[in-house]
């Protein structure tokens, strides 16, 4: 089976990685002719890399540090995969969470609204889907992929999908959402935890103690 390439893995002198990774950190910077650039330090579980991203526009604002960025390369790893579905299901999964809660001026959630409550941010998403899809005049298939990507993202039925993912763009979808909402609740314990020692059980991670390396 092929496998992501990991940072620690890569030639050296090799320019071109693409993965899954942490922003460690994230500096505005110009060129000798003025245009600004991002400059960061990208990391997986196994090292650490430099990055420059050119094509930068200050109207994008900056990545902010312990940043997941979900990189396009695994298109390139899986040439296979229908590139367009996949972003498409990157950028829409979550979409019902729109509905779903009650946010304030600044954008921060402060409850469930009673949509979400009783429906759900996967149901509200499809509905949402199915709508726009109708006014746009999208394909009966392609929305119907993009449907059945929201409904299965969770993966089982107790983390809230009614089916498991059942072609490969939504296999790739479900898998980066898992490992996004893991490394982050695995930072979220190891902060403040020192080098060495073990955090407390996490619930969302099977009960699991991690170790914070030295």
């Amino acid at each position: 089976m092929s496998r992501m390439r990991m940072l620690n893995t890569l030639p050296a002198g090799q320019l071109n990685f693409e993965g899954f990774c942490l922003v460690r950190s994230c500096q505005v910077r110009t060129n000798v002719k003025g245009t600004p650039y991002l400059d960061l330090v990208l990391a997986d579980c196994e090292g650490e890399a430099v990055a420059k991203l050119w094509d930068y526009s200050p109207e994008m604002g900056a990545y902010e540090s312990e940043d997941i960025v979900k990189v396009r390369g695994v298109c390139d790893t899986y040439p296979l995969l229908d590139r367009e579905l996949v972003y498409a299901g990157a950028i829409l999964h979550d979409i019902g969470k729109l509905a779903e809660l009650e946010t304030g001026k600044l954008g921060i959630a402060s409850a469930y609204t009673a949509p979400g409550q009783l429906l759900g941010h996967i149901s509200i998403g499809v509905s949402m889907i199915s709508e726009a899809g109708q006014l746009l005049g999208v394909s009966d298939e392609t929305v119907l992929l993009l449907e059945h990507m929201l409904l299965s993202h969770h993966e089982k039925p107790e983390f809230g999908s009614p089916k498991p993912p059942m072609f490969p763009e939504a296999e790739v979808l479900s898998e980066l959402d898992l490992l996004d909402s893991r490394l982050y609740a695995m930072f979220s314990a190891l902060d403040g935890v020192q080098p060495g020692a073990f955090s407390e059980r996490i619930w969302s991670l099977d009960n699991r103690m991690l170790y914070r390396r030295k």
